[in-house]
């Protein structure tokens, strides 16, 4: 079970990603290099970006979608980790 919930933690990750360069293009395409470059050296100020500009740039669905993959892989880590602790205290 713990290996199919760390599989699904992974493809939530991976649509992170995903949303974080969808972002990263926006932010190329709309700010300045340096700005841009920051969102790719921290993934958080992307993030923040992305929602303060959601409406401007008409990227409100991709913004949706990162913070339930966030969300999402926030609960299935915290349940992994319960659950592999779990097992090797007993």
């Amino acid at each position: 079970m713990i290996f199919l919930l760390a599989g699904i933690a992974i493809l939530l990750w991976v649509g992170s990603v995903a949303c974080w360069v969808m972002t990263l293009i926006k932010m190329f395409k709309s700010e300045t290099t340096g700005i841009a470059v920051l969102g790719i050296l921290c993934g958080l100020w992307a993030f923040i970006w992305g929602w303060k500009n959601a409406e401007k740039q008409n990227h409100q669905q991709i913004m949706k979608i990162w913070t339930g993959l966030m969300i999402g892989a926030i609960v299935i880590n915290v349940i992994v980790t319960a659950m592999s602790a779990s097992m090797t205290s007993s």
